[in-house]
């Protein structure tokens, strides 16, 4: 059975549409990031930039890299100093674990509690999300989600841990650590709505505010001269190398006369100060055009091609890579790379094609400069190659 490569599983939020509440009911499964578009904020209605109050972070620690080590893994750190990415090429990073995946995901991740800085109990804490099979095969993305003082973790304290037959292929994580809760809420759900409101520019008292109902986590409620309901919710929004605050999850959408304003806010439900911001209005740009590029080689039986560079521009939002193998019996495994050869993006399912989407948070980065793609065969292939692997692909940035 092959490797899976769960790259980049997290579940996100994207659009004008309501909020996702993964705590809620009918919660989707953790899905890969959004399909190709050049995005930029409707013209002539730029918004406001992303903000984020947390710049601290945290740097692993030696008993974490000597545990990626001892797994004879490639490792990438978040700024909690815990694993954002794990893997292991050629190999699994365990194996001989339970057949529920949920279970085996959780014995994985209690014991290597080191890379995600928790505590045994706080992995028996976890909240399993979601344990969605992969389509056709015996694999399962696992996603579990930290809590603090009872409060769901937002933003940020999610592991994800793709499982094959008992097997662990890959790890992603946000993972905070053991951190505690500062405190609990002294104010409302709508006193925090009326702060992001006004941190656009909308003046808005609480007596605009109609009499707020409950659906499922979030507190809804309309505005006068909005038109779509508002909602807020408590979470906690985890801070790096330090306590987690009591925050409300906010959705400020307006969609109107051809215009549109929607931010998701993360609102310190003690002081009503903004500590996140993030513009979810999207489309396609007037004076933007995707990017596209040809290329194509051959990759050694057991091995990898040379790895093929092309253009980033400058303001890159998204890359989407995607390649065939010549032969259709030939198995390839693509690899995004970004400047300094670091892996940003890999894909290794079943058949051709491989294809993968780049789109962190914020853009690309860094910009103006070659990315590379590399073509490898499988490290578990369906039929190992007797010979070179032709191949041919392109990309979109």
């Amino acid at each position: 059975m092959k490797v899976f490569r769960l790259v980049s599983m997290f579940v996100i939020w994207l659009g004008l549409a309501t909020a996702l509440s993964i705590s809620g009911v009918s919660a989707a499964p953790p899905t890969l990031d959004p399909p190709i578009v050049d995005i930029h904020p409707f013209e002539g209605q730029p918004g406001l930039p992303d903000l984020d109050a947390r710049t601290a972070t945290v740097a692993p620690t030696s008993a974490q890299t000597s545990r990626v080590s001892a797994l004879g893994a490639k490792v990438t750190w978040n700024q909690f100093g815990t694993v954002q990415s794990l893997i292991k090429y050629g190999g699994y990073l365990a194996t001989g674990l339970n057949s529920d995946a949920a279970v085996a995901a959780r014995d994985f991740v209690r014991t290597n509690r080191v890379l995600f800085s928790l505590s045994d109990q706080a992995v028996t804490d976890l909240e399993l999300v979601n344990n969605s099979k992969m389509a056709g095969y015996d694999g399962h993305a696992v996603l579990f989600r930290q809590k603090f003082g009872g409060l769901p973790a937002a933003q940020d304290g999610m592991i994800t841990v793709g499982v094959v037959s008992g097997k662990v292929a890959y790890v992603s994580s946000s993972s905070a650590g053991d951190e505690s809760l500062a405190g609990s809420a002294t104010i409302s759900a709508q006193q925090a709505w009326l702060a992001a409101a006004a941190n656009i520019g909308r003046s808005v008292s609480l007596g605009d505010l109609t009499a707020p109902r409950t659906d499922n986590s979030w507190t809804v409620f309309r505005a006068a001269g909005f038109a779509q309901i508002q909602r807020a919710r408590l979470v906690a929004l985890p801070f790096p190398g330090g306590a987690a605050r009591p925050a409300y999850e906010v959705i400020v959408l307006d969609v109107q006369a051809g215009k549109a304003e929607a931010y998701t806010f993360f609102v310190d439900a003690q002081t009503n100060q903004v500590l996140f911001r993030q513009n979810r209005v999207y489309n396609l740009s007037a004076e933007a055009t995707p990017t596209t590029g040809f290329f194509a080689g051959s990759a050694p039986p057991a091995g990898c091609d040379t790895p093929i560079p092309f253009l980033v521009p400058t303001g890159t939002q998204t890359i989407d890579v995607v390649a065939s193998a010549d032969n259709p019996v030939d198995d390839i495994d693509l690899r995004l790379l970004d400047p300094t050869l670091v892996l940003k993006g890999d894909s290794d399912t079943a058949t051709s094609p491989e294809a993968i989407h780049y789109a962190p948070s914020g853009g690309v980065s860094p910009t103006g400069v070659n990315w590379y793609v590399q073509v490898c065969e499988s490290a578990n292939p369906v039929v190992p190659a007797t010979g070179p692997i032709p191949y041919h692909g392109s990309y979109t940035t």
